[in-house]
C-alpha cells in the first residue's frame, strides 16, 4: 500500500480504521527513515597544492570521500571525477580519480591552452550524480597563461560594478499578516559581500523598518507584510541608492521562526493562516537521522515546539513542518557548533634554511589517538602575493561548508568566535545559504524516487554506461545483450544486457589511460539497434560561481619570475611533471588458465590462419562454406562438438563473423588460446572461447561491423608521484642546473609511524623566500586535522 493511498484514506474515510493524528506523524518519520537507511550520501572534500597556478605547472589533488554527516571516510565509490571549469561553467578538463578506502590522489597538467582567468575545480563521484550539484566538491582556482599578453584587469563580467541583493523569507515565504524573519546578502558583482543599510518602503514611499548588514554583506531584519501593499528595499549604499523588490507575500500559509530561547532549548515559533484546531507535524532531522519529531494543534493562527538542544546533536539541523495534508510548507537550517578538530603542529628542525639543504619536519598532535589513525596530505610552497590561502580548509568543510550551497566568503569566520556577533551572523548565514537536500517527494514516494537512481555507485571500478534505442523510433530496448572489448595484450571482456530502460553498464578492470573501446550487440538481436555511450562526466551545473579575474600591477615581476621558473623546469627537468607510479594490476586473462594455449613461434609459421587452426588446435573446428568459414569449439568434458558458434576474440575484441578472423595474418599473431567448454561472461553463454592475442595487442587492421561503436575513451589516470630532488651528495649541490620550484614539496599520503608521529624530509630549492607547511587529514571517526608551519630559505 503506498503513501498516498494511505493519504486518501484518511482525508476521505475510505477505510473503516481512520488514522489517528499520531499515524500521520508515524508515516513522516518512517517515511524519512527509510529514505535515509536506502540513501547513503557521499562528500567529497580536496586538499590541493596552492590554488594560483600558470599554464605549464601541475596541480597536485588529494580526495577524501566521506560519509556526509559523520565525516568518517566512506569505501563505496572507486572513482571520483575531476574538471576545471570556466567563467562561463564549460568544462576545460576533466579526469577520472582511483579512489581506495575513501581517498585518492591525482594531478592535473595545466595546458597552454587555456586563456587567464579564474576557474572552478569542482570534484565528484557516480553516485553523487543522482543529487544535486551543489553537493559537488567546489574550489576556485586563478590561471594565467604568460605566454598571452595580460592587462591590469585581465576580465570582469558585463555587470561589474553592479550590487546585487537576494532576499531569504524564514522558512521559505513571506504570508500576510504574519510576521517574518528575512536574511538579505547585498554582492558587488565579484560576489564579495559589501556593507550597506536601508530602509523597507510600503508602496515605495512609507518606511516600514530599517536594515543593516552584519558581516560579509549578510543581515536579517523583521517586520509584517499587510494586504495589498508591496515592498522594496531602499539601500543605501555609499555608492549609491537603490530600489529592489522583495518577495511577494502569499495570501495564505505560514512562518516559522526558531530562536535560541536559552542555553538549553531551541523555540521554534509557528504562525499561520489555518483554521483553529488544524495539526501541523515538526521533523527536526539531519541526513543520518530524525533528532526529534512533534505534532501541535494551531490556536488561533499560533503555535509553539520547543526542543532540547542536547536532543539534536551538532552542526546542520533541518527543522520541515508539515501541514496536516503532509505537505511540507516551511523548512529552517538551524546550525550548532562543533568542535572536533585535530590540531596537528608542524616543527621544522630550523627556522632557516639555505638553497639546497635538507629540512626536517615533525607533524604531531596532543591527541595521539587521533593521529594513530590519520590519513593525511601535505604540502610545501613559497608564500608569494600570487599564492593566496584557500577560502576553506577540511576542518571548515567538514564542519559548515559542505551544509550549505554557494560560495561563502571568510567561511572560518564564523568556527573561529563563540561570541555574540559571530553566533548571530551564522544563524544569518543559515537563512541566507541554508537548503534543503531532499526532495519531499521522493522522500514520500520512494517507488518514483527509485527510477531516478540512474547512477550506479562505482563500487568495484570505473563504469562505462551507456543505452539501447530503437535506431528508427529512438524507444529504449531492453533484454539486448552488448559486448565491450578494449585491445590489450592482457584480454577482458565485458557484457551488459539492457535494462526496462534501455541502460547498459560495463563494470571496468584494471582500465586506465586512454584506450580504443569497441562496443557491439550479438549479431542476431536484430538490425535496427542502437547503441549509444554515455559522456560519464555530470552535466548538471551548481550555483558557485568564480570571481571575475583581476590581477594587480604590482603582481607583474611576481608573475614573470614564476613563467620563467615553470619554463626552466620543464625544459631541463621534465621529471618535475612527475612520473606514473607503478600499478599492480591483474596479468591473468578474463578466463583464467586457457584449456589450450598455443604461442605460435614455438610451432612451424603458416601464411594462413586455415592452415594454424586445422594443424596444431585440435580443439577448433573448421568448416568452410563458399567462401565464408563458420569456427566450432570441441566441448571436451563431453566430447562433442559445439553447434553454436563461439566467443572469437582479438586482443579482448569479440568477432562475430569467422571469416574476419580466418583472413588476418597469422604472422601478426602471438598467441593462441581455447576453452574448450561452456563459458558464461555475465549474460552471455559462450559455446567455448577462442582467443588470439597480436604482438602489439592494439587489433591492427581489423574491420569492424558498421553497427560497431568504436571510439577512445579515457580511464583512470596513472597517478603521478610527485618530484623532489635528493640534495645530498657535493656533486648534486654544486649542480649549475637550476632549480626554480616553489612547490618543494607534496605528499598526499602521509602515515604517522609506531609512535603516533609524521617525519617527512626534503630540499629546499634555489628559490629563496618564506615557505608555508599545510598539512590536511582525516581520521577514521571523521575528525578533521589541520596544521601550518613556516620557514625561510636564503642564500
Amino acid at each position: 500500500m503506498t503513501l498516498r493511498f494511505l493519504i486518501i484514506l484518511f482525508l476521505f474515510g475510505a477505510s473503516g480504521n481512520a488514522f489517528s493524528q499520531s499515524d500521520q506523524l508515524n508515516i513522516l518519520t518512517k517515511s524519512l527513515k527509510s529514505y535515509q537507511s536506502n540513501k547513503v550520501q557521499e562528500k567529497i572534500f580536496v586538499h590541493t597544492d596552492r590554488n594560483f597556478f600558470v599554464t605549464g605547472e601541475v596541480l597536485w589533488m588529494k580526495i577524501y570521500c566521506l560519509e556526509s554527516v559523520s565525516n568518517i571516510p566512506l569505501d563505496l565509490s572507486k572513482v571520483a571525477y575531476a574538471e576545471v571549469m570556466d567563467f562561463e561553467n564549460k568544462s576545460q578538463i576533466q579526469t577520472k580519480i582511483e579512489i581506495k578506502n575513501g581517498s585518492g590522489n591525482g594531478s592535473l597538467f595545466i595546458p597552454a591552452s587555456l586563456n587567464s582567468g579564474n576557474y572552478t575545480l569542482r570534484v565528484y563521484t557516480n553516485w553523487m550524480k543522482n543529487f544535486s550539484p551543489e553537493f559537488y566538491f567546489h574550489q576556485q582556482i586563478t590561471i594565467v597563461n604568460p605566454f598571452k599578453k595580460l592587462e591590469p584587469i585581465i576580465a570582469t563580467n558585463q555587470n561589474s560594478g553592479k550590487i546585487e541583493v537576494k532576499f531569504y523569507p524564514e522558512g521559505g515565504n513571506l504570508v500576510t499578516g504574519l510576521n517574518s524573519t528575512v536574511g538579505f546578502q547585498i554582492t558587488e558583482a565579484t560576489g564579495k559581500g559589501i556593507n550597506a543599510n536601508g530602509l523597507i518602503l510600503a508602496n515605495g514611499k512609507d518606511t516600514v523598518t530599517q536594515f543593516s548588514t552584519l558581516r560579509f554583506g549578510i543581515g536579517s531584519f523583521s517586520f509584517t507584510p499587510q494586504p495589498k501593499t508591496t515592498y522594496e528595499a531602499l539601500l543605501l549604499s555609499e555608492k549609491s541608492k537603490q530600489r529592489f523588490a522583495l518577495p511577494i507575500p502569499l495570501d495564505k500559509g505560514c512562518t516559522l521562526n526558531v530562536i535560541t530561547s536559552d542555553n538549553e532549548n531551541i523555540k521554534i515559533t509557528v504562525q499561520s493562516t489555518y483554521q483553529s484546531g488544524t495539526r501541523v507535524y515538526l521533523i527536526a532531522h539531519s541526513e543520518n537521522s530524525i533528532k526529534a519529531a512533534k505534532e501541535n494543534v494551531v490556536i488561533n493562527g499560533r503555535t509553539q515546539f520547543v526542543i532540547p538542544k542536547d536532543q539534536l546533536g551538532k552542526r546542520a539541523i533541518r527543522f520541515t513542518l508539515f501541514d496536516n495534508n503532509l505537505n511540507p510548507v516551511c523548512e529552517r537550517l538551524y546550525f550548532i557548533k562543533v568542535k572536533n578538530k585535530v590540531n596537528l603542529t608542524v616543527e621544522s628542525n630550523k627556522t632557516n634554511y639555505y638553497t639546497r639543504q635538507k629540512i626536517s619536519l615533525l607533524i604531531d598532535s596532543k591527541d595521539s589517538t587521533s593521529l594513530a589513525a590519520l590519513n593525511a596530505s601535505v604540502a610545501v610552497r613559497e608564500i608569494d602575493s600570487l599564492l593566496a590561502k584557500p577560502a576553506i580548509d577540511i576542518n571548515t568543510f567538514t564542519n559548515l561548508t559542505s551544509e550549505l550551497r554557494g560560495n561563502i566568503e571568510a567561511a572560518e569566520f564564523y568556527l573561529s568566535n563563540d561570541d555574540e556577533l559571530t553566533l548571530n551572523a551564522l544563524d544569518n548565514l543559515m537563512l541566507v545559504h541554508g537548503w534543503s537536500k531532499y526532495s519531499w517527494n521522493s522522500i514520500l514516494n520512494p517507488n518514483e524516487d527509485s527510477l531516478a537512481l540512474i547512477h550506479l555507485p562505482e563500487m568495484r571500478g570505473h563504469l562505462i554506461t551507456g543505452k539501447i534505442i530503437n535506431r528508427i523510433n529512438n524507444k529504449p530496448i531492453s533484454g539486448i545483450i552488448t559486448l565491450l572489448g578494449t585491445p590489450s595484450k592482457i584480454i577482458r571482456s565485458y557484457t551488459s544486457q539492457s535494462n526496462i530502460v534501455g541502460n547498459i553498464y560495463f563494470e571496468m578492470k584494471d582500465f586506465y589511460d586512454a584506450q580504443r573501446i569497441f562496443v557491439q550487440t550479438l549479431p542476431d538481436q536484430g538490425d535496427s539497434i542502437k547503441i549509444e555511450i554515455n559522456d560519464p562526466f555530470s552535466s548538471k551545473l551548481s550555483s558557485f560561481k568564480p570571481t571575475p579575474f583581476r590581477l594587480p600591477p604590482a603582481t607583474e615581476k611576481g608573475l614573470l619570475e614564476k613563467s620563467i621558473a615553470m619554463q626552466s623546469l620543464n625544459i631541463f627537468q621534465p621529471e618535475y611533471k612527475g612520473k606514473s607510479a607503478k600499478l599492480k594490476t591483474d596479468s591473468v586473462n578474463f578466463y583464467g588458465t586457457a584449456d589450450e594455449d598455443y604461442k605460435l613461434d614455438d610451432y612451424t609459421r603458416f601464411k594462413s590462419m586455415e592452415e594454424v587452426l586445422r594443424e596444431y588446435v585440435p580443439g577448433v573446428i573448421v568448416r568452410k562454406k563458399n567462401e565464408d568459414f563458420k569456427l566450432r569449439v570441441t566441448n571436451r568434458p563431453i566430447n562433442r562438438i559445439f553447434d553454436k558458434h563461439p566467443l572469437i576474440l582479438l586482443d579482448g575484441v569479440p568477432i562475430f563473423d569467422a571469416t574476419k578472423i580466418m583472413e588476418y595474418d597469422p604472422l601478426k599473431i602471438k598467441r593462441l588460446e581455447v576453452m574448450t567448454r561452456l563459458y558464461y561472461i555475465g549474460d552471455l553463454e559462450a559455446q567455448g572461447v577462442i582467443s588470439f592475442t597480436s604482438y602489439k595487442g592494439l587489433a591492427e587492421g581489423l574491420e569492424i561491423d558498421p553497427q560497431t561503436i568504436s571510439l577512445d575513451y579515457e580511464g583512470l589516470q596513472h597517478a603521478r608521484e610527485f618530484y623532489s630532488p635528493d640534495y645530498s651528495t657535493v656533486v648534486s649541490i654544486q649542480s649549475r642546473l637550476a632549480d626554480f620550484r616553489d612547490l618543494l614539496y607534496w605528499n598526499p599520503n602521509l602515515k604517522p609511524d609506531k609512535n603516533g608521529k609524521i617525519n617527512i624530509e626534503f630540499y629546499s630549492s634555489d628559490k629563496t623566500g618564506k615557505y608555508e607547511i599545510t598539512v590536511q587529514g582525516i581520521t577514521k571517526k571523521g575528525k578533521p586535522a589541520v596544521g601550518y608551519g613556516t620557514f625561510t630559505v636564503t642564500k
